[in-house]
């Protein structure tokens, strides 16, 4: 069966990458992940747009918390991708959803999904991905 989890949210990591974690409740054997838009901005007013940071996906049994960060635990989705977001460019171009995807033999089975920036977004002091699914 196939089963979709959408979530929102961010953490503070010691790189200064926001990350989001969506557990699955059970093991699924995750094939895609679709980030729908990244936001970020200066204290809550100003919107920093057009910042390109890239991102990696993780999924495996390994929860994560204050001392063990996604980028720690669990297996890549497609390492080799490398996929960028382009912070605000939802709200500039319409669309700035990223697919981290690599085809029916790249799959990995686990119960958490993380997203995570792989740097703070300059000038930023928050940020916040948004419609993870």
């Amino acid at each position: 069966g196939s089963a979709a989890a959408a979530a929102n949210g961010s953490s503070k990591s010691a790189s200064g990458g926001a990350w989001v974690v969506i557990d699955l409740g059970i093991r699924r054997r995750v094939m895609a992940v679709r980030i729908q838009a990244l936001e970020a901005g200066y204290n809550g007013s100003i919107a920093i747009q057009g910042v390109a940071v890239g991102l990696e996906v993780r999924v495996g049994p390994t929860p994560p918390n204050a001392t063990t960060e996604p980028a720690n635990v669990n297996d890549p989705l497609c390492p080799a991708l490398e996929p960028v977001i382009v912070v605000g460019a939802s709200v500039v171009t319409g669309s700035a959803a990223v697919d981290v995807s690599c085809g029916a033999n790249n799959t990995l089975v686990g119960r958490y999904v993380s997203v995570q920036l792989h740097s703070a977004v300059p000038g930023a002091t928050w940020a916040r991905l948004c419609g993870v699914e």
